[in-house]
């Protein structure tokens, strides 16, 4: 998570294009922390940590679970035979009279 900074007395988060702008205005036009600071209305602390360090963000990815990921139907009461030609049709599977309890 990227921290959150104080601009004009109101917190914000900085947003991916921000790092990106500082890092270039520190690597590629020579700008010192203190102006890079002042131009885009930072604290210096956060300007240093990442225009001087190896900032690289972390993707997080979210697994998804459940039946119908999982494959688990084995547990799923189907009543009724319109609700399982129903599921059928969705599915393409067919179920047999142990998974329909």
């Amino acid at each position: 998570m990227v921290p959150t900074t104080i601009t004009g007395g109101k917190k914000r988060m900085l947003t991916m294009h921000d790092i990106h702008t500082i890092k270039n205005l520190r690597n590629n036009h020579d700008k010192s922390i203190n102006h890079i600071a002042k131009e885009l209305n930072v604290n210096w602390r956060t300007v240093k940590k990442y225009a001087d360090g190896d900032f690289i963000p972390v993707v997080k990815s979210h697994k998804k679970t459940g039946l119908m990921y999982t494959g688990g139907w084995a547990g799923l009461s189907l009543y009724g035979s319109q609700k399982i030609q129903n599921f059928q049709k969705r599915s393409g599977e067919t179920l047999n009279s142990s998974q329909m309890t």
